[in-house]
């Protein structure tokens, strides 16, 4: 609140006109720090197959809700794994190119790790740099580097909490058991609720102060 004198010199408190902004900002900040109750692996195993020793161009991969697609004009390999001079961890994975990836349904997320290796003998060097995009419209990043066809495990900081998509535009990368951090069931209608009623009571009325100067003033005695 502000503190002002209105025009019968009366001390009274103007409401900030910044309050209902810091009350959300705070409130989805609790909201982002709730995302890590829950997590989620992907192992890029779902349907269709993809099976060892064979790799296909694809142009989306959903598990668990969550989608990933090559950037525009770029390309995205599954991998079965078993293949010569190819990373091979006994399972599917991703390879690229570029990739962007998020929940179809808009749920915010975070990340935890992610395995990465080189993407073959021949390019076993690799420099992967995360741009995360977060709910209030900043961008946040992480690189990770190595070299090697085996898979290795990084962690990812506290700042990618709270996404709604991640982009990879770096190529030549191998990718794989992306842990990411969903909210717990009801959390997202819990937060629907919370920012409806931080809505509702800005919006109510705030009992006003009487003005000295035309409030009845009392009988002066003869």
């Amino acid at each position: 609140h502000q503190m002002f004198w209105d025009s019968g010199l009366n001390f009274v408190k103007k409401p900030h006109k910044t309050t209902l902004p810091l009350i959300a900002s705070l409130f989805f900040g609790g909201l982002a720090h709730c995302l890590g109750q829950g997590t989620l692996q992907i192992n890029f195993n779902g349907s269709p197959a993809q099976s060892p020793g064979t790799g296909a161009i694809i142009q989306q991969y959903t598990e668990s809700g969550m989608s990933f697609t090559p950037l525009p004009g770029d390309v995205l390999i599954r991998n079965g794994g078993g293949m010569p001079g190819y990373p091979d961890n006994g399972s599917a994975y991703l390879q690229g190119g570029s990739l962007s990836f998020g929940f179809s349904d808009g749920t915010l997320f975070g990340l935890n790790s992610v395995d990465l290796a080189g993407y073959s003998d021949a390019v076993p060097d690799f420099s992967v740099e995360f741009i995360g995009y977060l709910f209030n419209g900043s961008i946040v990043t992480q690189s990770f580097s190595g070299s090697g066809i085996a898979f290795q495990t990084f962690s990812f900081g506290p700042q990618f909490t709270g996404l709604t998509q991640v982009e990879i535009s770096t190529p030549d990368w191998s990718l794989d058991n992306l842990v990411v951090s969903v909210p717990e069931p009801g959390v997202s209608q819990f937060a629907i609720l919370g920012l409806l009623s931080i809505i509702a009571g800005a919006r109510k009325s705030r009992p006003s102060v009487p003005n000295q100067r035309t409030a009845t003033k009392p009988a002066i005695p003869a």
